[in-house]
Protein backbone atom coordinates (compact mmCIF):
# COMPACT_ATOMS: atom_id res chain seq x y z
CA UNK A 1 0.00 0.00 0.00
CA UNK A 2 1.50 3.46 -1.03
CA UNK A 3 1.75 5.91 1.54
CA UNK A 4 -0.63 8.62 0.36
CA UNK A 5 -3.13 5.25 0.49
CA UNK A 6 -2.44 4.78 3.98
CA UNK A 7 -2.55 7.86 4.78
CA UNK A 8 -6.09 8.62 3.14
CA UNK A 9 -7.39 5.79 4.68
CA UNK A 10 -6.18 6.83 8.19
CA UNK A 11 -7.80 10.21 7.56
CA UNK A 12 -11.50 8.34 6.37
CA UNK A 13 -11.43 6.18 9.69
CA UNK A 14 -10.52 9.16 11.84
CA UNK A 15 -13.75 11.29 10.60
CA UNK A 16 -16.38 11.49 13.48
CA UNK A 17 -19.27 9.89 11.01
CA UNK A 18 -16.78 7.05 10.21
CA UNK A 19 -15.95 6.47 13.80
CA UNK A 20 -19.21 6.08 15.82
CA UNK A 21 -18.41 9.27 17.66
CA UNK A 22 -20.57 11.37 19.94
CA UNK A 23 -20.71 13.99 17.43
CA UNK A 24 -21.80 11.71 14.76
CA UNK A 25 -24.86 10.97 17.11
CA UNK A 26 -25.52 14.30 17.34
CA UNK A 27 -25.59 15.32 14.13
CA UNK A 28 -26.52 12.30 13.08
CA UNK A 29 -23.49 11.16 10.64
CA UNK A 30 -24.29 14.48 8.49
CA UNK A 31 -21.37 17.18 7.84
CA UNK A 32 -20.27 16.38 11.51
CA UNK A 33 -17.65 18.58 11.97
CA UNK A 34 -19.28 21.38 9.89
CA UNK A 35 -22.02 21.38 12.01
CA UNK A 36 -19.93 20.93 15.15
CA UNK A 37 -18.32 24.36 13.85
CA UNK A 38 -21.20 26.38 13.45
CA UNK A 39 -22.70 25.12 16.57
CA UNK A 40 -19.82 26.49 18.56
CA UNK A 41 -19.64 29.76 16.82
CA UNK A 42 -23.01 30.39 17.39
CA UNK A 43 -22.42 29.43 21.24
CA UNK A 44 -19.56 31.61 21.33
CA UNK A 45 -21.60 34.69 20.08
CA UNK A 46 -23.54 34.20 23.06
CA UNK A 47 -20.94 35.18 24.94
CA UNK A 48 -20.86 38.78 26.87
CA UNK A 49 -18.67 40.92 24.69
CA UNK A 50 -18.28 38.24 22.19
CA UNK A 51 -21.43 38.95 20.27
CA UNK A 52 -20.60 40.74 17.01
CA UNK A 53 -23.40 40.97 15.36
CA UNK A 54 -25.19 42.68 18.48
CA UNK A 55 -26.53 45.53 17.24
CA UNK A 56 -28.21 43.50 14.15
CA UNK A 57 -32.22 43.37 14.56
CA UNK A 58 -33.57 40.37 15.54
CA UNK A 59 -35.00 39.15 12.39
CA UNK A 60 -31.36 40.34 10.12
CA UNK A 61 -28.94 37.75 12.82
CA UNK A 62 -31.54 35.19 12.45
CA UNK A 63 -31.33 35.37 8.23
CA UNK A 64 -27.66 35.39 8.73
CA UNK A 65 -27.81 32.16 10.96
CA UNK A 66 -29.74 30.50 8.26
CA UNK A 67 -27.21 31.71 5.49
CA UNK A 68 -24.15 30.83 7.37
CA UNK A 69 -25.80 27.55 8.00
CA UNK A 70 -26.87 27.06 4.41
CA UNK A 71 -23.97 28.08 3.03
CA UNK A 72 -21.93 25.46 5.17
CA UNK A 73 -24.52 22.95 4.33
Amino acid sequence: MKCYTKLRLLYLLSLPSRSGSELALIYNDVSVLENHHLAVAFSLLQRPGCDVLDEFPPKQRQLLRRIVIDMVS
